[in-house]
């Protein structure tokens, strides 16, 4: 193997300059964990391997491993961490006691791939650099099997593979499981989407360079297309962790991934769950629903907040527009009233007056919908219990 000076380009260059940031978003995350962001440190783990692995590459590519021998070779076993510490990060996210004695058979792997490259990553230095020069016949005794690119570049595909479907059935089940897009679901959904997506990306171009590597025309422009996505994954992360510091916090992306009728809202999250809590305390406590002509911005004035951030939390935290929120509670408020004995003898009417409604057909559509009966049948329902339970 002809060996040549180490020097650097401008695509080794823009490699090095996206391990660095990738090393130091991965400090950000580690320094940003609590006890309940314990998810972040399976993302700081992801940033750090995809950093390493980028250097090893540009060592390989500019003979620089040649000088520091030492790190050639270690990006080996880490491959087959990338699709299980994603895989952990998002079930986290969606499952906070999901704990190392589930986790850890996803690190079988790469657990018997670093025993199987300990060997060489171990060597000494100058041994190691008779390896990279091509040397193999005087250093075979160090291998405890027959080391094969072609072999060893096919199980990683697979593994890879594997991952990409179990994220991809993570993700499809989280969206399953979530009936109500509400302001929360609807950013974790997209961020669920968006990680699978890159990573998928990732997987298609280490399976395209497979290809490419056995093929007379390979050359190094080629060589480089599993890092450039790799650096499209630390870019994507660092710019939206930048831009949304949330993310540190254990929080995933606010205003990226709202829908475009709240995308320009200064709204945030945490600010909505606060009106959210404020709202609902008022509405138990204070029953402003029981006046007939209740409007939003009577609503938002009472609670001193603006009437479009009130209906963005309704709206998006409870999948509700305004009327059919105040409706919930009327339902309820008239269920109680249809069970009180002192409306026996009243009209239906009376009963939808005084739970708020301002006319029979709103009052029995809106009652239908939420019991699946009629206000009648409701109350004939409940007297029908109550002379059960005296006899």
């Amino acid at each position: 193997m002809d060996y040549t000076e180490p020097s650097l380009d401008s695509w080794t260059s823009l490699f090095l300059l996206v391990a660095g940031q990738g090393f130091f978003l991965s400090f950000l995350l580690f320094t940003s964990v609590k006890r309940q962001e314990r998810a972040n440190i399976y993302l700081g783990l992801i940033m750090f391997c995809f950093a390493f692995t980028l250097v090893d590459y540009v060592g390989f590519w500019t003979n620089y491993n040649h000088i520091f021998p030492r790190l050639a070779g270690v990006y080996e076993p880490l491959v087959f961490l990338f699709g299980p510490l994603l895989f952990l990060y998002l079930k986290q996210l969606s499952d906070s006691s999901y704990g190392f004695r589930q986790a850890w058979p996803h690190f079988i792997a790469f657990g018997l791939v670093l025993i199987y490259r300990l060997p060489f990553i171990s060597l000494a230095r100058m041994d190691k650099v008779k390896v990279l020069q091509g040397k193999l016949d005087e250093l075979s005794d160090v291998f405890l099997f027959p080391y094969s690119f072609s072999i060893f570049t096919g199980i990683c595909i697979i593994h890879l593979a594997i991952y990409s479907f179990l994220i991809y059935t993570l993700w499809i089940k989280k969206v399953l499981s979530n009936k109500a897009e509400t302001s929360r679901t609807i950013i974790q959904h997209k961020w669920y989407k968006l990680l699978w997506q890159l990573y998928t990306a990732f997987v298609v171009s280490y399976f395209i360079y497979f290809v490419l590597v056995h093929t007379k025309s390979f050359n190094r422009l080629q060589d480089y297309i599993i890092a450039l996505s790799m650096s499209l994954f630390v870019y994507t992360v660092g710019f939206l962790g930048y831009h949304k510091p949330a993310i540190f916090r254990g929080r995933v992306l606010e205003r990226v991934f709202l829908p475009n009728k709240y995308r320009h809202s200064s709204l945030t999250v945490a600010a909505a769950e606060s009106i959210l809590k404020k709202l609902l305390q008022h509405m138990q406590v204070n029953k402003p629903y029981l006046e007939n002509e209740f409007r939003m911005n009577e609503l938002a004035e009472q609670l001193a907040i603006s009437p479009h951030h009130l209906s963005q939390v309704i709206n998006e935290n409870l999948n509700k527009n305004f009327s059919d929120f105040v409706n919930t509670y009327r339902v309820n408020e008239a269920k109680q009233l249809l069970h009180d004995p002192a409306y026996q003898d009243k009209y239906i009417i009376d009963v939808a007056y005084a739970a708020g409604f301002n006319n029979k057909t709103t009052f029995n559509k809106a009652f239908k919908e939420q019991t699946g009966m009629s206000p009648s049948a409701f109350r004939k329902q409940q007297l029908g219990n109550a002379s059960k339970a005296i006899a």
